[in-house]
């Protein structure tokens, strides 16, 4: 029921409601000019990026040169739903089956074994790609926090 819920809610969204007007874009203050608008005197700077040992520039984003893993048990879960949904609800299901999503951690039995249903066999899966998948974790219920479960009471 949950997963026909959330595409009910995503072919709403993208379909039947407008979206709110854009943002204005940021306007950034042009760093290499003084606040009067002339040209800042020159200074030595270095103009080949430092990498770090791992060869990769600190400054760049690790996500965006991976590809995000798609675990089979939660296309599997969608092809339950999908089997009795109808119309606009089973289309976006069926559009969901490939989109990478996180695996919540919620217990000690979803860490060992083999699985798709298991931390371990997720990562398994995943190095063992021609090129090894990103795979994004949700680890929930820590222990001593959220211990009156004020997150989790809707």
């Amino acid at each position: 029921y949950q997963i026909k819920q959330l595409a009910e809610n995503a072919h709403m969204a993208s379909g039947g409601h407008s979206s709110p007007e854009p943002s204005p874009p940021v306007v950034r203050p042009d760093p290499t000019r003084t606040p009067g608008g002339q040209p800042e005197p020159s200074s030595p700077v270095d103009p080949v990026p430092t990498v770090p040992p791992g060869g990769r520039p600190a400054s760049s984003n690790p996500f965006a040169v991976g590809v995000f893993y798609v675990n089979p048990s939660y296309s599997e879960s969608l092809n339950k739903s999908i089997s009795s949904a109808e119309g606009s609800v089973k289309t976006t299901l069926e559009s969901m089956r490939g989109v990478p999503s996180a695996y919540w951690l919620d217990k000690k039995s979803k860490i060992f074994g083999s699985g798709s249903k298991s931390m371990e066999g997720i990562l398994a899966d995943a190095a063992a790609k021609a090129t090894p998948e990103l795979v994004t974790f949700i680890v929930y219920d820590l222990p001593n926090r959220d211990c009156h479960a004020k997150a989790s009471n809707g």
